[in-house]
C-alpha cells in the first residue's frame, strides 16, 4: 500500500493552500477597485523576502497602461525584512535586515 502525501501549508495571512494546484482564472475590475480601497492612504508596503522576491520581476516591469496597480506598486515605498537579502534592486525598495518586531513597531508608528 503507497501512502500520498499532501502537505497544506499556510501563509501570515492565514492562507492555507497546497501549491500544487494551478488554474487559469479571470481578474473581475472588481477586485482591482476592491484592493485599490483597501491601500488607499498606505504609505509602505511591508514585505518578507520570499514575497519580495516574487513581487520584484513581477512588478518592476509593469507599467499603469498594463496595470493600474503598477504606479502603487512601484511608487510606494517597499520595506523588505530578510536576514539573508544583501540589496533589493526594485526602486524605492528599503532592505529592513533579520526580523525585529522593535524595528517593525517603530516603522509602523513612523509611516
Amino acid at each position: 500500500m503507497s501512502t500520498i502525501r499532501v502537505h497544506e501549508f499556510m501563509t501570515l495571512d492565514g492562507v492555507i493552500d497546497t501549491p500544487t494546484w494551478t488554474f487559469e482564472y479571470g481578474f473581475d475590475p472588481g477586485m482591482g477597485q476592491a484592493i485599490a480601497r483597501a491601500m488607499e492612504g498606505c504609505e509602505g508596503i511591508l514585505l518578507g523576502r520570499r514575497t519580495y522576491e516574487m513581487f520584484e520581476p513581477a512588478w518592476s516591469v509593469r507599467t499603469a497602461e498594463q496595470d493600474p496597480g503598477a504606479p502603487f506598486m512601484n511608487d510606494t515605498t517597499k520595506y523588505v525584512v530578510s536576514s539573508t537579502l544583501e540589496s533589493t534592486s526594485w526602486r524605492n525598495s528599503t532592505l529592513l535586515g533579520r526580523y525585529d518586531a522593535e524595528v517593525i513597531r517603530a516603522l509602523k508608528e513612523k509611516v
